[in-house]
This record gives structure tokens, C-alpha cells and sequence, in this order.
């Protein structure tokens, strides 16, 4: 009795998916855009798109790279910079998930998978080198 029922307890926790549908809201030439998304917590901040869970998308895979820092005054997040130089999409903006708003910064690539920044550049930090241009 007692190992099936910890089994049922292990198998729900297993099946119960933290991920779901979030609203994500941000500004492009003065409009406000809204994305409907699925995503799925990583740490308070962080989120992660389905097929990225675990690591398991190329955009987590990673390699040896190179990267110039634009600083003009303020600082750029490396995680920003990353998102480019990885081919994505970088957006700032509101996620909104059952009434609960916050301020997130995203990446979108183009198959579909999206990762909050910090949390991208957390996976990809050891592997890069970087350096800073300076402006003339």
C-alpha cells in the first residue's frame, strides 16, 4: 500500500507541468504589442519556453564565443547582447500571468523558443569571452 501510493505521489509530481500561458506586452515605434506565450518558470525571474526546459533547445546548447559589449554611458546586459549575437529577438517588456505583471526581458528565436535573458546568459557565461568596444 505504501509504495503505491508513493508512487502516486512521485508520478503526479512528475506530470504536474509548471509551465502555462502568459501575456507578454511590449512597445515597438511608440504601439504596444501583446504575445500570448507559453512559458515555464526557471527561477523568480526566469522563464523558459516548453522545449527549453531542462536545456533541451539549441539556443541552451553551448560553445565557445566571442563577444563586443556596446557601453554609451549605460551598461548593456550581456544576456541582451547574447540574444543577438545568437540570431533572436530581443524584447523588454510586461509578462502578465494570472493578474500578476512583471517586467521581463525575452528572447525570441526563430523556431519558436523563447528565454528570459538572464537566464540565457546564466547557461552561456563560462563559455564567453568579452570584450568592450570603445566609443570614438
Amino acid at each position: 500500500m505504501k509504495k503505491t501510493l508513493l508512487f502516486l505521489v512521485l508520478s503526479n509530481s512528475i506530470l504536474a507541468s509548471p509551465c502555462g500561458p502568459f501575456e507578454f506586452s511590449f512597445f515597438v515605434k511608440d504601439k504596444v504589442h501583446t504575445k500570448n506565450v507559453q512559458l515555464c518558470p526557471i527561477k523568480q525571474k526566469d522563464f523558459v519556453s516548453p522545449a527549453c526546459l531542462n536545456g533541451y533547445c539549441p539556443q541552451l546548447k553551448t560553445y565557445p564565443i566571442k563577444m563586443k559589449l556596446k557601453r554609451n554611458g549605460l551598461k548593456t546586459h550581456p544576456g541582451a547582447e547574447l540574444c543577438k549575437k545568437l540570431k533572436g529577438t530581443y524584447l523588454t517588456g510586461s509578462l502578465l500571468e494570472k493578474a500578476k505583471s512583471s517586467q521581463n526581458a525575452l528572447c525570441f528565436f526563430n523556431d519558436g523558443n523563447i528565454v528570459s535573458i538572464g537566464y540565457l546568459y546564466s547557461q552561456w557565461k563560462k563559455g564567453i569571452t568579452v570584450t568592450t568596444s570603445q566609443s570614438p
